[in-house]
């Protein structure tokens, strides 16, 4: 007898500390849990994700060099299908590059010689078209466009300005002929341009435009030298990013960095410098609003702000890393939610607990017994049961999924957790997410 009380005294003090922990983790606010929602094949890549708003995105996927694919969510990025896939669709060949999809209906894919494909009607049907001036010269090209009538499209180094969903379009003046890194356009006018002079690697001279006439005429403003920006991402016309890295003098290793502007790219102030691992600098930014912010780059490297740009919080998963995947698009959804796809053909999604314990109180009432021995009891609602949560996802502390069980029937739902060790973990059915402890 004075064994079991024992046991069971040293049991209630190993609940107490795990509960500590858990308030610990509750009261920080970075428990940002990275799901998989898209893979069909390592050697496809994802060239771009974009959104006509939260619920509708698209991505254009490279196939080994030789012919485009696009996929399509239509609940948040959650899940994906694929809306065209035609070997034969473009005659000869042509390399996809860039995608714009500014709104529901329309989009529009940009590859190289000038050749394009768009849809007015959501990606069931699409049609080809091409830029003549470029028909005949193989290279990169990018498009933007601010929506389904105005647009941009660029290519060695030659500029093309549509205010007809390129149905017809006109070669607009710049001032300069180099090559443009990255633009944008913020309105059927207004257009933002980094532009570089390749002086000797890696010494580059940048130089950041901005038109407010549709082209006919251009600012130059200083952009600091020896920085090599991937990515401008403007909010609106006055707050805007890049993104980018600068070289260390040390082989290919280069610094992690982030410019802001507030006055419209008249001056940039320097809100991120470091040097991680791995140190190859970063690739994509996008932005929420002038509080929230995401960057990426290589190999898994993320990185957040939610105070417009004062700090920036490593975010990193392990997940992403796996494979040692290279070159990340991101596109952010809302406040914690981002999709990310990297050149493994895989999009992955964030969910952050903490929103979820917000919008739903007692979410963890879920869950019993909690603290759980063998097994834990799941209770949902019927409000809560929908065709979408078909199975459930049980995560560590780090965001790694562990578990995923197929889901027959809802009531009642009963998973064995003998497997895990002693800790805290999250399982997420649906958008909802709840917290228990395994001892």
């Amino acid at each position: 007898m004075p064994h079991r009380n024992l046991i069971k005294n040293m049991m209630k003090s190993y609940i107490t500390i795990l509960l500590c922990s858990l308030a610990l983790f509750s009261n920080v606010d970075a428990k940002i849990l990275w799901e998989k929602v898209w893979f069909e094949h390592n050697s496809y890549y994802i060239l771009e994700i974009d959104k006509a708003d939260t619920s509708n995105l698209m991505a254009l996927v490279g196939i080994g060099g030789f012919y485009t694919q696009v996929l399509k969510s239509i609940d948040a990025g959650k899940s994906w299908n694929i809306i065209f896939n035609d070997t034969t669709f473009i005659l000869p060949v042509h390399y996809p590059f860039s995608m714009s999809y500014p709104e529901k209906d329309f989009a529009i894919v940009m590859c190289d010689s000038g050749t394009f494909l768009k849809t007015n009607d959501g990606g069931a049907k699409w049609q080809k078209g091409d830029i003549k001036e470029l028909h005949s010269e193989n290279f990169t090209t990018m498009v933007t466009m601010f929506d389904k009538n105005n647009g941009l499209i660029y290519g060695s180094k030659k500029l093309f300005i549509s205010h007809d969903g390129f149905e017809t379009y006109k070669q607009i003046y710049f001032p300069v002929y180099v090559p443009v890194l990255d633009f944008q356009m913020l309105s059927s006018n207004f257009i933002f341009a980094m532009t570089v002079y390749y002086d000797g690697n890696p010494n580059y001279d940048e130089k950041f435009f901005k038109s407010s006439d549709g082209g006919e005429s251009w600012t130059e403003y200083y952009y600091p030298d020896y920085i090599f920006p991937r990515k401008i991402c403007f909010i609106d016309t006055l707050f805007g990013y890049t993104a980018g890295s600068a070289s260390t003098g040390l082989g290919d290793n280069r610094y992690d960095l982030i410019y802001r502007t507030s006055n419209g790219g008249k001056t940039w102030d320097k809100v991120l410098d470091t040097l991680c691992w791995p140190p190859y600098g970063l690739q994509d930014i996008d932005i929420l609003d002038r509080n929230t912010a995401i960057a990426v780059g290589q190999f898994g490297k993320i990185y957040w702000t939610h105070d417009g740009g004062n700090s920036w919080q490593r975010d990193s998963n392990t997940l992403i890393e796996d494979g040692i995947p290279a070159t990340l698009r991101v596109c952010i959804l809302g406040e914690n939610t981002a999709l990310i796809g990297d050149w493994k053909n895989r999009i992955w999604r964030s969910y952050l607990t903490t929103d979820v314990e917000d919008d739903v109180p007692d979410s963890d009432q879920m869950i019993s017994p909690n603290p759980a021995y063998d097994f834990i009891g799941i209770s949902v609602g019927a409000n809560d049961r929908s065709p979408l949560q078909s199975s459930i996802k049980v995560f560590n502390v780090f965001g790694q999924k562990l578990m995923t069980v197929g889901v027959q029937n809802f009531d009642p739902i009963r998973i064995d957790v003998s497997g895990l060790p002693p800790g805290m973990y999250f399982v997420r059915i649906g958008d909802r997410v709840s917290k228990f402890i395994k001892v």
